[in-house]
């Protein structure tokens, strides 16, 4: 599955809903949900996407107990990761990719590309 959507702050609910109805009845739909919202917010707020006429692409490959979601950015490879800094835990933002971290198995980035992987054992 691929999409593009503006990069404004109100498509992070239509990446919400896209997400939601691929990973249905998913044990880790949360998840999945909740690092596609972190990805799009990102390249919303940190890359030129979120500049006017700017957009971002979500594609997701999902197969039984596994999906990897990606989304693409205007954005370049001339960025890196800030450490994770506890004294600012009180901050309302800014811990994002430390929660994706946790959740996903293997993620990356490179470029205006950020992906994460999410696997469940399938009943």
């Amino acid at each position: 599955m691929s999409a593009t959507f503006p990069g404004h702050t109100a498509a992070i609910s239509a990446v919400r809903k896209v997400v939601a109805d691929l990973m249905t009845g998913s044990p880790c739909a949360d998840d999945v949900i909740l690092i596609a919202c972190e990805f799009a917010t990102n390249a919303i707020r940190h890359s030129p996407s979120g500049l006017p006429g700017g957009e971002f692409t979500l594609r997701v490959w999902a197969r039984r107990g596994w999906v990897r979601i990606e989304v693409i950015d205007f954005g370049t490879d001339d960025w890196a990761l800030a450490p994770f800094d506890p004294a600012g835990f009180a901050e309302e933002s800014g811990r994002g990719l430390v929660v994706v971290a946790a959740l996903a198995e293997i993620w990356g980035h490179a470029g205006g590309l950020v992906w994460a992987e999410v696997s469940w054992q399938e009943d």
